[in-house]
């Protein structure tokens, strides 16, 4: 019985050597998506209170609300989720976890596409057709709900298919990964899954860069001809803002997403890994892989830096969070002050 438990004991801590071996070399990866946590929770939150609050209806609002929750649910389940699995390669236990935080990846990666292609058809239609009848706030929410129904429905499979692997080590160690699940590895079904979004994403990459292309080729056209001198008065000038925001999204959005679909299109053709593994291929390619969490940060800063309603309302948050903590501190202080003059007094 003693020499079970001394045994057990022996695999438990060779196996954790493996797993911080390698979770040392996904420093990188670790670092990366803890600072996307961290900038993309606060900043996705000032959005979602901003826009939701401060902002009157509007398929702006619309819009950018349906993608901040898209990106707060990417902040809160995925990554941290993806932390997880580059600290413990080897011991991800938890197998129901491994499979909701997959699926909410996937669910948030298409649902912000889909979003995206809706705008951009809104866009379309009100830059190269001035004078057809604008979308409705209405219409707006039934696509945005559409996009999300849409990006579950491609999504679920992924539940299935994504779990617990378990890995075989020298020594008779055994360890846990969270990947593609070892029932269905076997199956054509994870090439398939695969396979289905990479091609979901590169129709819609096309369908961005053919609506985008004819906007800009329709107001490249209205300054040629001056007819753009009409419309900078009163409300056009800041529906061009929003074309220029929308148009800023859209970009920020395909260059996060080229080094993970790149590689991942190179895996689903190989059926299996990119390059043997070494320690640049473990230090660099997690990374890589995960590029696309970029764009559910860099939203905030688009706002930023073309909103300049959003901008300000910021500038005053800031404002009255310094105020708050700066009475706070004088209350503190005060009541140092009499408690000290009290036991002068006393003295």
């Amino acid at each position: 019985m003693i020499s079970t438990n001394y045994s057990e004991e022996i695999v438990h801590f060779s196996l954790q050597d493996l797993n911080d071996a390698e979770a040392k070399q996904r420093l990188p990866t670790i670092i990366y998506l803890t600072f996307l946590v961290t900038f993309g929770g606060i900043g996705n939150s000032l959005v979602l209170f901003i826009y939701g609050f401060k902002y009157n209806p509007s398929n702006l609002r619309c819009y950018v609300l349906c993608l901040a929750v898209l990106d707060l649910t990417a902040c809160f389940i995925s990554m941290p989720s993806e932390i997880v699995d580059n600290v413990y390669p080897h011991m991800f236990y938890s197998e129901g976890f491994c499979k909701f935080s997959r699926f909410i990846g996937d669910v948030s990666k298409l649902g912000s596409a889909f979003v995206l292609t809706v705008m951009a058809i809104g866009r379309y239609r009100k830059i190269c057709f001035p004078f057809s009848e604008d979308m409705s706030l209405k219409t707006a929410k039934i696509m945005c709900v559409m996009a999300i129904s849409l990006s579950v429905l491609l999504s679920w499979p992924t539940a299935f298919i994504q779990g617990q692997s378990i890995e075989h080590f020298p020594g008779n160690i055994t360890g846990y990964g969270c990947t593609t699940d070892d029932d269905y590895r076997p199956t054509k079904y994870p090439f398939v899954q695969a396979t289905v979004l990479l091609v979901t994403f590169a129709i819609v990459f096309c369908v961005l860069i053919f609506l985008y292309g004819r906007i800009i080729w329709e107001l490249r056209d209205h300054f040629r001809t001056n007819r753009l001198m009409k419309l900078e008065n009163g409300l056009k000038r800041r529906k061009h803002t929003v074309t220029k925001i929308f148009l800023c999204l859209t970009i920020a959005y395909i260059v996060s997403y080229i080094p993970h679909l790149s590689l991942n299109a190179v895996r689903t053709i190989k059926r299996g890994d990119v390059l043997p593994p070494s320690p640049i291929v473990l230090g660099l390619f997690p990374l890589l892989f995960r590029s696309y969490f970029i764009n559910n940060v860099v939203n905030v800063i688009v706002y930023y830096i073309g909103d300049s309603r959003f901008r300000k309302e910021c500038y005053r948050l800031k404002q009255r969070a310094a105020a708050m903590f700066c009475s706070r501190k004088n209350i503190d202080m005060e009541l140092h002050i009499d408690r000290s003059t009290k036991a002068v007094l006393l003295g």
